[in-house]
């Protein structure tokens, strides 16, 4: 029995000596840090209104109170670094080694997505600190220096450490902080002629922030970080071309086209905006006028600002990005009379623009779309829970007959400065039935026996001519056909969102106006759907009033 536990005994302790160095052997190698000072790094970074430029150690070798400067911790891609304060030591503390390594893993992820969409040659070279921007003296939680010796130095002050949320947000802040300043570097690199935002030109600093935003909301798509900014973009107030806002107009560009095609829209941006000064009110004109030729940035536009109101602009992690809490109308309007216009005093530019028109009760209202100006612009519906896209023709918007009913208006455009000369045609007609009344009585009340020539035929014919008279029949009875029996029939949808709601698995490319676009479309269950039924009503009325007529 003792030789026998003695066995196993040794067998045990060579178990877990051979479990303790494959464990040891398992742990990934840090490499050995080195000084600032022993590389010989001493980067000065230009900047506008500095001519001696920014030293970017140079607070560190102060610090230090010595040559040493700071500690270089290489990434182990050979290729980049992380650099800490000489205090923290060549080998730092648990808790700032906790940071040293995700420094690290926020390198790694990021050059892992962003050279699947561009290049990002440059090494990074990236500071960890303790001291926040006040201290510092300047601005921001971090700080992407214009490329230096063909490297790109990023400065993550203490700030970056604590989330928005609070200390727990911390390490998820941190390295989204830290994606969005690498996204910077890559800016540089696949620009051609990039200008950085330091430079202060109203049509790079928008979209230099914005575009790191991005960049960084697609390497951690589900820490939504960019919330904080897409939550209070200005979709009314000012114009829309704002700093970090912007975010969420270029996420939802790459939902409608792609993460490349975003790269490819901000080098456009940046190649008509780059000569447009804050101050230059000529160069502004010459930016948005650019916009306002851009040959599918207005159609674009518009269905992003009316996506982002409705709260349906999704992010890279497939949540809905917030809105701002409220939008202002700019215009509000009750329906008056049996017709009217209603006039559109001013369009601002550049932003959406919001109006509501107020139905009476026991009235529906037919409404044309806003005209009356040289300008291109952009229009849609919303109403009775149906949004109407590419809104061009008169439209009936069903009312209610106990309480007044609303629609909206969305308008956009890009021309430099505000639209004026707008005017929306309206017809308001008693709503049918109402109370006690069928549908029958809302219909056509003429026979079709009485519509002869001579007779009044009005709307649609008042003459003796018999061609004309046998044309106004088939309408007059094709009306009424149709008003007695579309009660009885359930239609197709009319709009491609609603072709989408009723066929969600499905695609097809929209005509307007075309009423069986939804065929072909793929039926939830899998079956092809059936023909409309408003074609299959169309034949019936047709069929019956060439009967009649």
């Amino acid at each position: 029995m003792r030789i026998s536990w003695s066995v196993d005994f040794t067998k045990i302790c060579w178990l877990m000596l051979a479990a303790t160095i494959l464990t040891l052997v398992s742990q990934p190698a840090r490499a050995q840090a080195v000084t600032c000072s022993a590389l010989s790094l001493d980067p000065v970074a230009t900047e506008s209104g500095n001519p001696m430029g920014v030293g970017i150690l140079d607070a560190y070798y102060l610090e230090s109170g010595s040559d040493l400067g700071c500690w270089v911790h290489p990434h182990a891609n050979g290729k980049d670094f992380v650099l800490t304060p000489a205090g923290w030591g060549a080998i730092a503390d648990a808790e700032h080694q906790g940071w040293i390594d995700l420094a690290m893993k926020g390198i790694t992820n990021s050059r892992n997505y962003l050279t699947t969409i561009g290049t990002l040659e440059s090494p990074l070279y990236v500071l960890v600190t303790d001291r926040t921007a006040a201290e510092i003296g300047r601005g921001g939680s971090a700080e992407a220096y214009w490329l230096v010796d063909g490297a790109c130095w990023v400065e993550l002050r203490q700030d970056a450490q604590v989330g928005r949320a609070g200390p727990e947000s911390g390490p998820a802040n941190f390295k989204f902080v830290l994606a969005h300043e690498i996204g910077h570097c890559f800016l540089m690199q696949n620009i051609p002629n990039y200008v950085p935002a330091t430079e202060w030109v109203y049509t790079v600093d928008w979209w230099d922030e914005s575009g790191a935003e991005f960049l960084a909301a697609q390497i951690y798509p589900r820490v939504n970080r960019e919330y904080a900014y897409a939550g209070a973009f200005d979709l009314d107030g000012i114009r829309w071309p704002q700093p970090y806002r912007a975010y969420v107009v270029l996420q939802h560009y790459a939902n409608t086209h792609s993460v490349a095609e975003v790269i490819a829209l901000l080098e456009w941006f940046h190649v008509v905006g780059k000569v447009a000064d804050r101050d230059d009110t000529d160069g502004l004109f010459r930016f948005f006028n650019a916009i306002y030729d851009h040959p599918s940035f207005g159609d674009f536009y518009h269905d992003f600002a009316v996506t982002h109101y409705r709260s349906r602009v999704q992010d890279a992690g497939g949540g809905a990005i917030p809105r701002e809490a409220y939008v202002d109308s700019h215009w509000s309007v009750r329906l008056a009379g049996e017709s009217g216009v209603v006039p559109i005093a001013l369009v601002p530019a550049n932003r959406l623009v919001l109006g509501y028109l107020t139905v009476p009760a026991g009235y529906d209202a037919h409404l044309g779309p806003p005209e009356g100006s040289p300008k291109r612009h952009y229009q849609s519906l919303f109403e009775n829970g149906r949004y109407l896209e590419g809104w061009e023709r008169e439209t009936r918007v069903g009312g209610n007959c106990e309480h007044d009913s609303e629609a909206m208006v969305f308008l956009t455009h890009h021309f430099e400065t505000g639209m004026t000369g707008l005017q929306m045609p309206y017809t308001l007609e008693k709503k049918c039935p109402c109370g006690d009344q069928e549908i029958s009585d809302c219909c056509m009340k003429p026979r079709t026996s009485d519509l002869q020539p001579g007779h009044d035929h009005r709307p649609y014919y008042q003459g003796p001519d018999p061609i004309q008279a046998k044309a106004a029949c088939l309408m007059a009875c094709q009306d009424r056909c149709w008003c007695r029996n579309q009660h009885m029939w359930s239609f197709e949808p009319v709009t491609k969102s609603e072709c989408d709601d009723y066929y969600p698995n499905g695609s097809v490319v929209f005509v307007p106006g075309v009423p069986t676009k939804c065929q072909g479309m793929t039926h939830p269950d899998r079956r092809r759907p059936p023909p409309p039924k408003k074609d299959v009503l169309a034949v019936h009325c047709a069929t019956l009033c060439a009967e009649q007529c």
